[in-house]
């Protein structure tokens, strides 16, 4: 059998393609080869009708990521094509990252390294975490590991998701409130909602505007969750103290005018980049591909 991998990061830094060969499998990395691959190990590529149609001999679609919003899984589904992707293991690093990039804003630890560097000592005055309210927008795996950390910090913890989520309420002593209360009540909003037509642009010009001057916006969920025009007038006009994102509608943002303002903090989709998420993930893909040649159920098919 041939799987081709036309994921980015698949195999960098572990023995996920050694793995691979040693199953007897012919690795395929030219996406040319597809209408001849049985498995495909896929990364934020659009996998669309026409990739179904030119992937002739596919049986298997292996997302090496969470997020399946870049794959039609209705026409795979149609063509008999079981479509898998990599579910738990990237909460506790994209939860890190979402507070680091708060501790980032709120202390204004770029600008300050940027004096420190330059000689200055100005000592640009930030804000506590402790005490104030975080709202999380989005309650599945990575929102509740948020919730723990913003626990630990001594935040007020809001919520907004399509169901209650009773226990996260009883452990974190967290309040759920409709999207419109969140944006308008939290001094720092992190979102980690799955992208659809429901949460297409649900940031958008109307929500922003709800915010506080003092408060602070990060996406690390999906680019198109946020109306990034609406965005960069809030933070021009100072509407809002700062924002930062990990994902943006095109990636690289090249010529985004979101990064020439200093209240915004980019980073290049760094959620689950690093050295042990990215062994869980490659394990995770390597688990179903095992699984899918013994003929055994697979675990997390979309």
């Amino acid at each position: 059998m041939k799987v081709l991998i036309t994921s980015k990061s698949f195999g960098h830094g572990t023995d996920g393609v050694k793995r691979l060969k040693e199953m007897g499998l012919e690795v395929l990395y030219d996406y040319n080869e597809l209408s001849g691959a049985d498995i495909c190990i896929a990364g934020n590529e659009r996998c669309s009708r026409d990739f179904f149609e030119a992937a002739k001999n596919l049986k298997l679609l292996c997302r090496r990521g969470t997020g399946i919003d870049n794959i039609d899984v209705k026409e795979a589904h149609k063509r008999g094509i079981i479509v898998t992707r990599v579910a738990s293991v990237m909460k506790e690093a994209v939860a890190e990252l979402t507070f680091a990039l708060m501790l980032i804003l709120s202390r204004k630890l770029l600008l300050n390294i940027e004096d420190a560097r330059n000689g200055r000592w100005g000592k640009m005055m930030g804000v506590d975490l402790s005490g104030k309210t975080i709202g999380i927008a989005g309650m599945g795996e990575i929102g509740r590991e948020v919730a723990r950390r913003a626990n630990a910090f001594n935040m007020n913890i809001i919520y907004y998701n399509r169901s209650r989520k009773e226990d996260v309420e009883k452990d974190y002593r967290a309040r759920y409130v409709n999207i419109e209360e969140l944006m308008s009540s939290a001094d720092f909003i992190t979102l980690h909602l799955p992208l659809g037509v429901e949460t297409m642009g649900i940031i958008n010009a109307d929500r922003l505007n709800l915010m506080k001057r003092t408060s602070y916006l990060i996406n690390v969920g999906r680019g198109a969750l946020v109306d990034e025009e609406a965005l960069y007038y809030v933070l021009e006009e100072g509407r809002i103290a700062g924002a930062a994102s990990d994902v943006f509608i095109n990636e690289p943002p090249v010529g985004s005018p979101l990064l020439r303002l200093p209240n915004f903090v980019p980073t290049p989709h760094i959620g689950s980049a690093t050295i042990d998420t990215a062994k869980k993930m490659d394990d995770a893909v390597v688990m179903e591909i095992d699984r899918f040649l013994k003929g055994e159920s697979n675990i997390n098919v979309v």
